[in-house]
């Protein structure tokens, strides 16, 4: 049953973000082509803003939804009433509090964009991105119950019918009348419009949720969850310190325009990132199940998941590297590209972000988020520091190895430590000898795939792109069968997927 619920909630999950990605990707292009550049590098640094005033969300999303479990197996309808209403009270007050704060940063918006040309009013865009964020917390706190009871794709197929018609009023838009503004007012029109569904639809399959008649949380029930949001606080601002300030960096210490160019790349690997999210964070659910009911047989499925996770890994890494730069041609223009070498540091950087997803998986689950809190400020701080410092010797390439640094001296221990302490109960170096072997596999592969693409030239982009990630996929695969084969974990996968071949022929 799990296994069932993780492989729909992948399945489903991996075709929208597949069709996403190929949207999302139509339009920027397309964006490029009509408003050019130096626009998409504006909205790249204000979406990375109001990631920053999210913050204020404080992991709030996260603690309940692992505060859900239990009660869900259990069928607990006074307890889920209790807990969402505490959700959404807490969720409406963020909102409040990031419009405040919003509103506050508006006189330092200009710093955030450094030799910009194109005449456009930021304070009116910002806004518009402001109202937008601030709208969702008013509405969208009632998805993480589909999420908890293992339905997340229902949020999934939501999202996925109101990014199509987003994109395909943007684009509409764009090619007729070429103005930035109404692009941004159709994103939020098209979100509230979302909202209101999403919500209509929670509440036809939970009619329970709507009753005014709510307990109210006893004390022992609130510490737990209030603990878990202290902790996540941290967890929160590491995260977005680490994963979305680059571009802010770029934009602030180099340029918009480069930012832009930036952001295309960053695209690319965040969507591989969304991609392998999914199948792995889709296990995330049936994980807390199974911690309750088979806590003993907890590692055995950790290491199953971390091969998958490294699977999914090493072919979009190695793939990334190899084809990224026909496809930023075709995508963007060959004037907006940066150098190999930058290409390989940001393909660096994807595989330890890959690999970080499994690892996780035990900890969300178990809600361990306590115990390592400081971290994430720990590891913000080396980032913040190295990123600027690298910056001015390195331009774009410091910036990731910032963030390639900063991950390496902080969650790489601490999350691996916890895990293997608290829930698997091995010696911790298990992991980190699983860990190099499969980052030497992934060397091994990477390079022949440079090898040999390397002198590869094909006039038509697209073509080139074709060839060049099927020589990845290909290696990549042959380098997993070539050191892997002999695995019980490389078994398993076999025979979950001759399981399902099985049954989409009966």
């Amino acid at each position: 049953m799990r296994i069932q619920a993780s492989l729909k909630n992948s399945a489903v999950g991996l075709l929208m973000q597949s069709a996403t990605i190929l949207i999302g990707l139509v339009s920027q292009s397309i964006f490029i082509k009509y408003l050019g550049i130096e626009y998409a590098g504006v909205s790249s640094v204000l979406n990375n803003i109001i990631s920053m005033l999210s913050i204020a969300e404080l992991g709030i999303g996260t603690a309940i939804v692992f505060s859900l479990y239990e009660p869900l197996a259990n069928n607990n309808k006074e307890k889920l009433k209790s807990l969402m209403h505490l959700y959404k009270t807490a969720y409406q007050t963020v909102g409040i509090i990031i419009a405040i704060v919003g509103i506050f940063l508006l006189p330092f918006l200009k710093f955030f964009f450094k030799d910009i040309t194109i005449d456009i009013n930021l304070k009116f865009i910002y806004f518009l991105y402001l109202g937008d964020t601030v709208i969702s917390y008013f509405f969208t706190y009632k998805r993480s119950l589909l999420y908890a009871d293992q339905k997340n794709y229902v949020n999934g197929i939501i999202d996925f019918l109101f990014l199509v018609l987003m994109n395909v009023l943007q684009i509409v838009c764009i090619v007729t009348t070429r103005n930035y503004y109404y692009y941004v007012i159709i994103r939020v029109i098209v979100h509230l419009s979302e909202y209101l569904f999403i919500v209509a639809v929670v509440n036809r399959r939970y009619p329970f949720i709507k009753d005014k008649h709510i307990q109210a949380l006893g004390k022992a029930e609130k510490t737990p969850i209030i603990v878990n949001i202290k902790a996540l606080f941290f967890h929160k601002i590491g995260r977005f310190l680490v994963l979305s300030t680059d571009n802010l960096i770029v934009s602030s210490m180099i340029n918009v325009a480069t930012a832009g160019i930036f952001n295309n790349y960053k695209l690319i690997s965040k969507s591989l990132q969304n991609v392998a999210g999914i199948v792995i964070g889709a296990t995330t659910a049936s994980f807390g199940n199974l911690l309750v009911d088979q806590p003993e047989r907890s590692y055995e499925v950790f290491r199953k998941i971390y091969y998958v996770n490294f699977i999914i890994a090493i072919v979009f890494t190695t793939c990334y590297a190899c084809a990224v730069q026909p496809f930023m041609k075709f995508f963007a223009g060959s004037k907006n590209l940066f150098s190999m070498n930058v290409v390989l540091i940001m393909s660096l950087e994807l595989y330890i972000h890959l690999m970080r997803n499994s690892i996780g998986v035990g900890r969300d689950a178990a809600g361990i988020y306590h115990n390592d809190r400081f971290v994430p400020l720990w590891e913000s701080a080396v980032n913040l520091i190295s990123s600027i410092a690298l910056v001015k010797v390195l331009g774009v390439s410091g910036v990731v190895l910032g963030t390639i640094i900063s991950t390496l001296v902080s969650v790489f221990i601490s999350v691996p430590y916890l895990t293997y302490k608290y829930i698997y109960h091995k010696p911790l170096y298990n992991y980190y000898l699983l860990y190099c072997r499969y980052f030497l596999i992934m060397v091994f592969s990477l390079g022949l795939s440079l090898f040999v693409t390397k002198n590869i030239t094909i006039g038509n982009y697209f073509l080139h792109f074709v060839v060049n990630g099927s020589i990845g996929l290909g290696i990549s695969f042959l380098s997993i069968l070539l050191f892997t084969s002999h695995s019980e974990e490389y078994r398993y996968v076999i025979k979950l997927l001759k399981t399902i071949k099985e049954k989409k022929h009966l």
